[in-house]
């Protein structure tokens, strides 16, 4: 007989996964402690999630979205292009590495212990890449998006994402500053043309 999936239980076992992702860390979650803290049999976890790394993403995608939708909706009420470069590169740096207890540096956990046989979907990192890239483009003069590889610049950016969020979790007093973010917003922007005399 198959079993059907209930809404309630998919949204126990997230709940519960949420709060010891945050609580613990993904290496130390189990999906046994998961399914005892959604009042659920390890099996029916299984039934609704195939891998600790799916329960995850399932979580982790709507919430890295929602941050990344807020900055952008955010960065746009600031008209002076550097000003809003920095506060996107601010927000991408330090204040979402720093939410929820670090939350993101349960990505950085789960993507070095995936298994062979757990898959790694790249839709989110792809979608990511494409909310930043839109924000950088509008903020660069028309020379500076024609000289850039605009795709690389936010491969880059999302590197520095990573480090920023494993950075959040083992070196919490020492986080992105004003400074550096000013710093690649400058070179990003290039050199103010200078007006002739």
């Amino acid at each position: 007989m198959v079993q059907v999936k209930k809404e309630a239980v998919r949204d126990s076992i997230l709940e519960s996964g949420r709060k010891l992702f945050k609580a613990q860390g993904y290496a130390r979650a189990t999906m046994n402690a998961i399914a005892r803290e959604a009042g659920v049999a390890p099996a029916t976890l299984y039934v609704y999630y195939r891998s600790k790394l799916e329960v995850f993403f399932a979580i982790y995608d709507p919430w890295l979205r929602a941050k990344l939708e807020t900055l952008q909706q955010e960065s746009q009420r600031i008209k002076q292009p550097q000003k809003r470069l920095e506060f996107l590169l601010m927000g991408l740096w330090r204040d979402v590495p720093f939410a929820d207890n670090s939350f993101t540096n349960n990505l950085m956990q789960a993507v070095s212990t995936k298994g062979a046989d757990e898959h790694y979907d790249t839709t989110l990192l792809e979608w990511s890449k494409a909310q930043i890239a839109a924000v950088v483009a509008d903020c660069l003069p028309p020379r500076r998006r024609q000289a850039l590889n605009l795709e690389r610049i936010t491969h880059l950016l999302f590197m520095a994402f990573d480090g920023f969020s494993l950075n959040a979790h083992f070196a919490p007093d020492r986080p992105c500053d004003v400074a550096m973010v000013r710093m690649v917003a400058e070179l990003l922007i290039g050199p103010t043309p200078r007006k002739a005399a």
